[in-house]
């Protein structure tokens, strides 16, 4: 399958699908400020410092290593 789109929603407005597509795309090995600066466009004024971190400080393995497995 080839660019085929998704839909993410929250239901609640506690912020999880922004800490999930940061965290793909992190897995995707973008860089983090790409990664920050799409969130901060779609969370607008409901940027919270804690969903960042929460990204920043989520566990991909090196490039290298994960080509290995």
């Amino acid at each position: 399958m080839e660019n085929h789109s998704i839909i993410l929603h929250c239901n609640n407005r506690k912020h999880p699908t922004g800490c999930l597509v940061g965290c793909l795309l992190k897995v995707q090995y973008w860089l983090l400020t790409s990664i920050f600066d799409k969130y901060r466009r779609f969370a607008r004024a409901k940027v919270r410092m804690p969903d960042q971190q929460f990204i920043e400080q989520f566990g991909v393995p090196p490039l290298r290593q994960a080509r290995m497995t």
